[in-house]
């Protein structure tokens, strides 16, 4: 009985290093830091937002 405990414990201890081991393989990548690019973007975006705001009230001067 003891012989049996023993190959069974070792046995979940093997499958758990190997869970371990798979985990970092199979984990997906870290993203990157954007937050230089949103910063680049933000005057673009908010030049967007008043040309809108602009056709939206009738207000846009537009020449095409």
């Amino acid at each position: 009985m003891a012989d049996r405990a023993t190959k069974v414990l070792l046995g979940l201890i093997a499958a758990g290093l190997w869970i371990n081991a798979v985990g970092a393989w199979v984990r997906p990548a870290q993203a990157d830091d954007v937050s230089h690019l949103i910063q680049l973007m933000y005057p673009i975006v908010k030049n967007i937002e008043k040309k809108v705001d602009e056709i939206g009230s009738g207000s846009c001067r537009s020449t095409k």
